[in-house]
């Protein structure tokens, strides 16, 4: 593992496992004036540090949140050059999708 990558997972393990001083399940939909606005959340269904049910959870309670979940993706979703490749397809194209597919070859 690089240096670097190291010490994001030290920030995560940090934010994670802190208490935070606002209660994740109270936001208001910031985008409330506008429909075709929503945040999203890409998160793989093995990674250790950040359990995907918490995701899944939050995402069913905040409404205006697209959940993503990446099949046999772990915590360093960005290192992958495809799902990035998905990511920007459903963000710009509209694309439906809210799972990553990854192919046999991949």
């Amino acid at each position: 593992m690089r240096r670097r990558d190291f010490n994001t997972v030290v920030r995560d393990l940090v934010v994670v496992s802190g208490k935070w001083d606002f209660d994740p399940l109270e936001l208001s939909n910031p985008f409330s004036q506008d429909d075709s606005c929503s945040a999203h959340i890409w998160q793989g269904n093995e990674d250790p540090l950040v359990p995907f049910q918490i995701q899944r959870y939050v995402s069913k309670k905040l409404q205006w949140i697209k959940y993503h979940e990446v099949p046999y993706g772990g915590h360093h979703l960005l290192y992958d050059p495809k799902l990035w490749e998905a990511i920007l397809r459903s963000l710009l194209l509209g694309d439906g999708s809210n799972q990553y597919e990854p192919k046999l070859d991949d």
